[in-house]
Parts: C-alpha cells; sequence; structure tokens
C-alpha cells in the first residue's frame, strides 16, 4: 500500500467513525460529559490552609520548614489556646518530637494534649 492510498483509506475511514459516532449521539453524550466535568472543577471547594514556619536544625545545619495545617483546625487550637502563637509553638514543639506526620495530625495531637492537661 502506498503512501497516498494509506492516507485516503484513513480520511475515509475518519469520516465513516466520525459520521457513525454523530448519528448515534455518542459525540454529543461525550460532549456533554466533558463540559459537566468542567463545570464540576470550577466550583470544587479547596480547603484554605494555614502555613506554619519555623526553623529546625538537621544535620548541625539550620533550615528553614514550612508546615500546611487546615484553617478550621488551626482555629479549634487558637481557640483553645487562647493564643495564636502559643498555638504554633505547640505544633512546632511537636514537629520536632514526631517528625514525618501530616499537618492534621499535629493539630489533632496539640488539642488532646491540652485536653488531657485540663483534666
Amino acid at each position: 500500500m502506498t503512501f497516498q492510498q494509506l492516507l485516503i483509506f484513513s480520511l475515509i475511514n475518519s469520516f465513516v467513525i466520525n459520521w457513525y459516532f454523530r448519528k448515534s449521539g455518542y459525540f454529543s453524550w461525550v460532549v456533554e460529559k466533558t463540559q459537566q466535568h468542567k463545570a464540576q472543577r470550577k466550583h470544587r471547594r479547596v480547603d484554605p490552609c494555614h502555613y506554619i514556619k519555623f526553623e529546625r536544625f538537621v544535620d548541625g545545619k539550620s533550615r528553614l520548614t514550612t508546615l500546611q495545617v487546615y484553617v478550621e483546625d488551626f482555629r479549634l487550637l487558637v481557640a483553645m489556646c487562647h493564643n495564636r502563637q502559643r498555638a504554633e509553638d505547640l505544633i512546632v514543639d511537636l514537629v520536632l518530637s514526631y517528625p514525618g506526620r501530616k499537618g492534621r495530625w499535629y493539630v489533632e495531637k496539640a488539642i488532646w494534649d491540652l485536653e488531657r492537661d485540663r483534666k
């Protein structure tokens, strides 16, 4: 098969496939689903985050670290501490004591520690 024959065959094949999908309604269904997906993505809720920056020493070197915490969780912790700086200090102490955890875990642990100490 020569190149020209292959080109003509592929054009006819693509025309027939497009005609079939348009006639069957499949093409309009795909377009509708794609538009619905784009609309859902546009209205997706992103949880706002609070970033805690602190300095820690690793192997004798100072490293600046940023921890991402959800705002709602952090507000609860601040309400329990009555002080924003104290809440951040509690989380930084937990990060240094228990490295490698997620930000939400540190906030939950700080809240649990505060509740335990109040009893």
